[in-house]
């Protein structure tokens, strides 16, 4: 038998195994492997050299061809079947698929003459296995180098090798020869996936990249999508940033995106290339076209009606973006975070209409951007009212305080705010306000403009609603116009919510203003806190209060911030001159100094300084 299934000890305690047969001089006998004194690295170098065996096995039996000869007592005609070519494992080449010796019909077998036995390469395998090695270095055969075969052919053996015996890597002896052959392994297999990658574009001929990036344009308009069908502001961008990259990548056959390309276009793209405004886009605007260009093949890899594929070998890694020493000086000159200074926040407020501190105090208050206001809801707004879990979260409150309760629609995260007294007298003015605005039925929002359109209302362009930046934009730049205030930084209207971040975390710390900011994940070293944890709410609303009282000196600036009537015509001059036309007044200077020191019509002085204390005319 050609197994022993046991694993035996000698006399000395070594372990050996009877396995296999090996050719001697009388016939065949087994093999005995000695696999050392260690019971457990025994028993598996035992089962490896069984796995070993039975790749023997199935090698001899491709290998010996199968002889059909008549059973016992019959006529000796036989056919001799084709053997397989053991480097390729393909039949060998013969004159004729058979040689019939003799013409009979005898009933017949096939049989093979011999049995497997354990050659040279095998042993040598096999004592790798013994030894416990990792690596399997074999001698080169001796009928590759006997029949003059070339390099390829050693290739093709060592692979067919390493594919019978999975069990352990093998690799030949000589250096020099699996360099070579590892070469040509490489070169065939680059050679098959270019063949490969041939045939899946045979049936794309005619694709193009452009045609492509038209389908993902469609695509893009059918994933991000309203309730009512139409795309939303957020498929228009991405629609945006795809058409760009139609109009400043070359088109070329799909074909021909293979991995070099893709970097090449990604390189363009890093270049910062012209928009439609600006000689070179920004920064920002360039990463953002990279990202669009990688979600483009991932979707182009798996996309219905192309038969393109994302090659094997491509791996998008962080791509620098160049920027001029001008941009880089101005990121030095900035802040970690542009933040509004408690100066500037008085300035913004002495200038503003009622409406616009009203978006200050949503801003300050709560954290909030131009979105979150736009979509805040009048149910999620609760006026004069305890707290409805205050036992449970075991804080103190009374009818006097106020409170927003809702969802941030970007994170879906909830979040909770105390409301200052300044902020619920804003509400409240506003809601007198809206009383006589002409609200749309379905119309939820709290704010609405004066056609009762909520804020973030779709624009014509399918764009993002600019109202509220814009009002931001118009009070920076009339303050800007004044004269003591040329200088005055252009802040966008987000800035407020990162000055309200920066107030509440240097009052409380990081994960109290990622709770007020309603960030997704406030400890980013714990992940999982939110589902064990409820978020500290109670720190918040002392925050709240504490940045409150810090700013209730600046509320107090403006002697009626929110008036009763609601004028519908403003002064035609600026709040500046209207100051210094009441300072002068009260300090005694007559009407024709005051109109010609601030350069007006004297009506526009006794308009304007009416109630003022008048003051000696002699000067």
């Amino acid at each position: 038998m050609a197994r022993d299934k046991e694993l035996r000890r000698d006399a000395k305690g070594r372990f050996f195994r009877n396995l296999g047969w090996k050719q001697t001089p009388k016939g065949y006998g087994q093999h005995k492997f000695y696999l050392g004194r260690d019971e457990a690295n025994a028993k598996i170098a035992s089962l490896k050299l069984e796995a070993l065996w039975e790749a023997v096995r199935r090698r001899w039996k491709q290998s010996t061809p199968q002889v059909a000869r008549p059973k016992d007592g019959q006529s000796s005609a036989r056919l001799v079947r084709p053997a397989n070519d053991t480097a390729t494992g393909t039949p060998s080449l013969s004159p004729s698929p058979g040689a019939i010796v003799s013409v009979g019909v005898p009933e017949m077998e096939y049989v093979r003459e011999g049995r497997p036995v354990w050659d040279r390469t095998m042993l040598t395998i096999a004592d790798a296995i013994r030894k416990g090695d990792s690596v399997a270095r074999v001698p080169l055969p001796e009928h590759l180098g006997r029949f003059g075969l070339g390099s390829s052919s050693v290739g093709d053996w060592l692979d067919r090798l390493r594919l019978d015996v999975p069990i352990i890597h093998i690799e030949l002896a000589d250096a020099q020869k699996q360099r070579e052959a590892e070469a040509e392994l490489h070169e065939e297999g680059v050679r098959l996936i270019e063949r490969g990658r041939r045939l899946v574009h045979r049936d794309g001929a005619g694709e193009t990249l452009h045609a492509a990036l038209k389908e993902y344009v469609a695509a893009l308009e059918r994933k991000h999508v309203d309730l009512d069908g139409t795309v939303n502001a957020t498929g228009t961008t991405q629609v945006r940033q795809a058409r760009f990259l139609q109009e400043h990548l070359p088109d070329c056959p799909l074909s021909d995106l293979d991995t070099v390309q893709i970097l090449l276009f990604q390189e363009t793209l890093a270049l910062r290339p012209p928009g439609k405004r600006v000689e070179r886009i920004s920064a920002r605007s360039a990463r953002n076209c990279i990202k669009q260009l990688r979600h483009f093949v991932r979707w182009l890899n798996s996309a219905p009606g192309f038969s393109w594929k994302r090659p094997y070998d491509l791996e998008f890694t962080t791509i620098r973006i160049p920027e001029t020493a001008n941009e880089k000086a101005a990121m030095v000159r900035r802040s970690q975070v542009e933040v509004y200074q408690l100066e500037e926040i008085q300035v913004l407020w002495q200038h503003a209409t009622p409406l616009k501190r009203l978006l200050m105090l949503l801003g300050l208050n709560c954290g909030f951007d131009a979105k979150m206001i736009a979509t805040l809801q009048r149910e999620d707004v609760h006026l004069r009212t305890k707290h409805p879990r205050a036992r449970e979260i075991r804080y103190s409150t009374s009818d006097e305080d106020s409170w927003i309760f809702r969802l941030r629609n970007k994170t879906s995260v909830y979040g909770e705010w105390k409301l200052w007294p300044i902020t619920v007298e804003a509400i409240e003015w506003w809601l007198q306000q809206r009383t006589a605005v002409q609200v749309p039925e379905g119309v939820t929002a709290l704010l609405v403009n004066g056609r009762g359109r909520p804020y973030d209302a779709k624009t014509k362009s399918n764009d993002r609603n600019p109202q509220i930046p814009n009002l931001w934009r118009g009070l920076t730049e009339k303050i800007r116009r004044s004269e003591n205030h040329q200088s005055f930084r252009k802040l966008s209207f987000g800035k407020l919510r990162k000055t309200a971040g920066n107030l509440i975390r240097a009052e409380a710390d990081g994960e109290v203003a990622g709770v007020f900011l309603c960030h997704g994940t406030p400890v980013k070293s714990d992940g999982l806190l939110d589902v064990y944890t409820n978020r500290p709410f109670v720190k918040v609303f002392d925050a709240i209060d504490i940045v409150g009282q810090q700013l209730r000196a600046i509320w107090s600036s403006a002697e009626t911030p929110f008036p009763e009537v609601r004028k519908k015509g403003g002064p035609n001059i600026s709040p500046n001159k209207i100051r210094k036309i009441q300072r002068m007044r009260r300090s005694g200077f007559n009407v024709a100094k005051i109109a010609e020191e601030v350069g007006v019509d004297r009506s526009t002085v006794y308009r304007w300084g009416k109630g003022s204390d008048k003051a000696d005319n002699s000067k």
